[in-house]
């Protein structure tokens, strides 16, 4: 390994490490991969695209234990707020799977809102912790 190699090596790992438990970073690969995901990922929210958070592990949230549901909520939304350097609001549930307990941790966490996988529309009055989606297809037109 040359000197340019081992210190792109150190650069990437002096800003990865502090998150080497987000799962966005682990499931990148590749030299600077992780590097231009927390680029891109602030230019989106720099363009006021709402980055939500999802949890560190991506976990079936209505079958986990409490005390692991509040870790993966609060561990999700700090490493997102440090990357972005601005407060994350948004919640999606991963594959949907939420139950009361969930939810009331997702408020404890200090989210905003939380995006449910339940089709259909929302409207005034809503639990704003069970979101409902539209779904958009490639045939869709505007």
């Amino acid at each position: 390994m040359n000197f340019t190699q081992r210190m792109r090596r150190t650069r990437k790992t002096e800003i990865i490490s502090p998150y080497r438990d987000f799962s966005v970073i682990q499931q990148c690969s590749g030299n600077f991969m992780a590097i231009q995901v927390i680029n891109e990922t602030r230019a989106l929210a720099g363009s006021g695209v709402d980055i939500g958070s999802h949890t560190v592990n991506h976990l079936w949230l209505g079958k986990t234990k409490d005390s692991v549901v509040i870790k993966e909520l609060q561990d999700s939304k700090k490493a997102l707020e440090d990357i972005l350097g601005q407060e994350v609001p948004h919640f999606a549930y991963p594959f949907g799977s939420w139950n009361l307990p969930v939810r009331d941790a997702v408020i404890e966490a200090g989210y905003t809102g939380a995006c449910s996988t339940i089709s259909g529309r929302n409207h005034k009055g809503i639990d704003p912790y069970i979101l409902r989606r539209s779904e958009i297809k490639g045939s869709d037109s505007p």
